[in-house]
């Protein structure tokens, strides 16, 4: 009986896609200011962001193409990010390969987003 509880309490966390990605943009912008300034802060805030990429794919997965777009801007983004903690002396040239790969996903992800969640009259 226990399981099956846990079991529907999952089902309805990821049924509600949109939420999620709000609440991970919410999270984002609310750490953001606190923790750019340390080599561990930007590591943390760079793992939020790619938290957020995995929430826009959700919500945005629901057919072949948004998902295959997210993941085409997704996957370097997130590679180029921790290339750039890996190797100190790339790192300014890797993030702005993962700034303009995140800069694109999150235009691609807001318009579908905007006609996947949005509620229409």
């Amino acid at each position: 009986m226990k399981l099956k509880n846990l079991q529907s309490r999952f089902a309805r966390i990821f049924t509600q896609r949109c939420f999620m990605l709000f609440a991970a943009l919410i999270t984002l912008i609310l750490v953001a200011p606190w923790l750019g300034e340390t080599v561990q802060g930007r590591f943390l805030l760079n793992t939020a962001q790619a938290l957020v990429l995995i929430a826009a794919v959700a919500a945005v997965g629901r057919t072949t193409m948004p998902f295959g777009i997210a993941l085409l801007l997704g996957i370097p983004a997130v590679v180029f990010m921790f290339m750039a903690q890996v190797d100190p002396e790339e790192r300014m040239h890797y993030l702005i390969l993962a700034q303009g790969f995140f800069l694109a996903f999150y235009v691609v992800a807001v318009s579908y987003f905007w006609d996947t969640c949005s509620i229409r009259r």
